[in-house]
């Protein structure tokens, strides 16, 4: 996802909120990014994500996330991406594992990504 998020995108995002299942490792792979902690809608969120850019990963079926997205992507210059990812441990896929709260395997889920400047 980090990778993406640099293609579609000059500096790295500073920023991110989006689907907890996504978002939850990204500090470890973005360090410099914080959560975006209040709603990208709201007149603080968007002040936040005028001066800081945003990356909204949401998981195709979270449809409030989508919303979200949809709805925040109101600039020109947004850049997205839709991406399909699977686990593998040491480069080897393994049979898809279950994710809790969503009922569907981790290899077949999509997810949405966007990179908003």
């Amino acid at each position: 996802m980090v990778e993406v998020a640099e293609q579609l995108t000059a500096q790295p995002p500073l920023l991110f909120w989006g689907s907890p299942e996504l978002t939850g490792g990204l500090p470890f792979y973005l360090p410099n990014a914080q959560p975006l902690e209040v709603s990208p809608l709201s007149p603080a969120g968007r002040a936040a994500i005028g001066a800081s850019g945003l990356l909204v990963a949401c998981f195709t079926d979270d449809a409030p996330c989508e919303a979200t997205a949809a709805a925040a992507r109101t600039r020109r210059e947004t850049a997205s991406a839709d991406v399909t990812y699977a686990r593998s441990f040491l480069g080897l896929a393994g049979p898809p594992s279950l994710l809790s709260g969503h009922g569907g395997s981790a290899a077949a889920r999509q997810m949405s990504q966007a990179q908003y400047r």
